[in-house]
C-alpha cells in the first residue's frame, strides 16, 4: 500500500473521512477538540508515532476485525501478534510462541511505517501492492 493509502484506511477505521484538497488530505468529519474553519490534515500516520499511538489505542476492547473475523483475545493483542511479524518479516500464520512477544526489543523501537502496517493488518484492511 501507498503512504497515502494507508493514512486514508487508517483515519476510515477510526471514523473519519478524508477528503483531498488539491495535494493534501484533510479530514471531513473530525473528532471533537480542532477549531472551526479549514478542515484539519489527515494525520501523518506513517510517519507520527504520536498519530499511531492514538489508533493503537482504539483497538482496545475489540473483538473482531473489519471482516467479521473474530479475534483470539482483543484487538490489541492481535495488533501485537501482527506487529510482530511485520518486524520479523514473517509470513502469515508463522509459528511463534507468545513469550517471545515479550522478549523482543525490536517491538519497542517500531517505526510508525511498521505500526500503521501492523494496524491495517490485524484489521485486515492491508492491500499487498500490485506486483
Amino acid at each position: 500500500m501507498t503512504e497515502k493509502q494507508q493514512r486514508i484506511a487508517i483515519a476510515k477505521a477510526l471514523g473519519m473521512e478524508v477528503v483531498e484538497i488539491g495535494r493534501m488530505l484533510h479530514l471531513v468529519n473530525w473528532p471533537q477538540g480542532y477549531p472551526e474553519g479549514t478542515p484539519p490534515a489527515c494525520p501523518q500516520y506513517t510517519t507520527d508515532l504520536n498519530a499511531m499511538r492514538e489508533a493503537v489505542v482504539s483497538l482496545s476492547g475489540l473483538t473482531q476485525d473489519s471482516h467479521g473475523k473474530q479475534f483470539p483475545a482483543d484487538g490489541f493483542h492481535a495488533y501485537v501478534a501482527e506487529l510482530y511479524r511485520v518486524v520479523n518479516r514473517l509470513h502469515e500464520g508463522a509459528y511463534y510462541h507468545w513469550s517471545d512477544l515479550g522478549t523482543n526489543e525490536a517491538i519497542v523501537a517500531t517505526t510508525a511505517a511498521q505500526q500503521a502496517e501492523a494496524f491495517l493488518r490485524t484489521l485486515n484492511l492491508w492491500q499487498d501492492d500490485e506486483p
